[in-house]
């Protein structure tokens, strides 16, 4: 445990002292080991828990990679395509110039109403 202690672990898991006791609990009693010993007065993961975190680690990494949210959208850097379907109006198509001339690496496409792209 890296944290060394309970009030570590429950700091760095966001949880209470007495939350991450009870979860350990429950824990100890389904895999039948004690996962934690005290060892001069600090938590130290026993041989079975320290296998167990040997062949966890890379299946929460993948559950984590999994999850992770996608970068947020920032029109500023985005180098996505855009398209526009609309019919030929003089403010779409000065709105695509300045958007070329704002962000030059930006693809802008427009789309006319007959399914034309000019």
């Amino acid at each position: 445990m890296p944290a060394g202690s309970m009030a570590g672990a429950a700091v760095r898991l966001n949880k209470t002292p007495s939350a991450v006791s009870h979860a350990l609990a429950r824990l100890r009693e389904r895999v039948g080991d004690p996962l934690m010993v005290k060892v001069g007065g600090r938590m130290q993961a026993s041989p079975f828990a320290l296998q167990l975190i040997e062949d966890v680690r890379p299946i929460l990494g993948s559950i984590m990679r999994v999850l992770k949210l996608p970068e947020p959208f920032g029109p500023k850097s985005s180098t996505r395509s855009v398209r526009i379907a609309c019919p030929i109006s003089t403010k779409v198509l000065s709105t695509g110039r300045a958007v070329h001339r704002d962000r030059p690496h930006r693809r802008l496409t427009r789309v006319g109403t007959a399914g034309q792209r000019s």
